[in-house]
């Protein structure tokens, strides 16, 4: 996430293309430093964003169903329409289910700051590719860091994909937030912990995300598989 708002700012894509043709004129960039940054949703992965964005000295915004009940230091809980019209960057970070189905439709897409970014490492199905691509075509955005689209799983809506991909204010990446060699080590080292928890009947590490479907009779008829 961090990544994509730093190589759009800086230009990163629209520079290597022209150095590499031999045009060594830098592109006009801006900087993450001091802007004001919204979370849409606060679980685990945008909690993250907000504490490596305090190094950036950055403004950080927040929406969410249910706020924490406690004051997050540095971050502000304002409903969305306010995130939307005060960020400079916008980052999804909402789970993908029939209420948040293109929650950037056409109408949220221009209610963001004339000139922000929109950044979506969670869901493809979280925005409205058509209206993206309308917003970035229209100059209201300055662009997009995408990981995620909706057709990754849809035909149906792979033009509208690939035209973004395509799109010169779109940095497009293949779904490869959490495919370093790192994270992928710490997956499958946090998915052996979790099978010995459950071999041995205790209790799974702390931070592990488990659907546990065991119940009392099939923990007791354990010792006898």
């Amino acid at each position: 996430t961090l990544a994509l708002m730093l190589a759009l700012g800086k230009q990163l894509g629209e520079a290597d293309r022209r150095l590499k043709a031999g045009d060594w004129r830098a592109p006009a960039s801006t900087d993450l430093c001091g802007k004001t940054v919204g979370l849409v949703g606060f679980g685990r992965i945008a909690q993250g964003v907000a504490r490596r964005l305090a190094g950036f000295e950055a403004r950080v915004l927040a929406t969410a169903p249910r706020p924490p009940a406690e004051a997050v230091p540095g971050v502000a809980f304002v409903p969305l329409d306010t995130l939307l019209g005060d960020c400079d960057v916008v980052s999804l970070h909402a789970p993908l289910t029939p209420d948040t189905h293109h929650l950037m439709d056409a109408d949220r897409l221009a209610r963001m700051k004339p000139g922000s970014l929109l950044i979506n490492t969670a869901r493809g199905g979280l925005v409205d590719e058509a209206a993206l691509l309308a917003a970035l075509e229209r100059g209201h955005l300055a662009g997009a860091g995408l990981d995620v689209f909706e057709g990754e799983a849809d035909p149906a809506r792979r033009a509208a994909t690939a035209a973004l991909i395509a799109h010169p204010k779109v940095l497009a990446t293949p779904h490869m937030a959490g495919s370093s060699r790192e994270a992928l080590a710490r997956g499958n080292a946090i998915a052996a912990r979790c099978v010995l928890a459950a071999l041995s009947g205790t209790a799974f590490p702390d931070g592990c995300l488990v659907a546990d479907g065991r119940t009392e009779a099939a923990a007791a008829l354990r010792p006898g598989l």
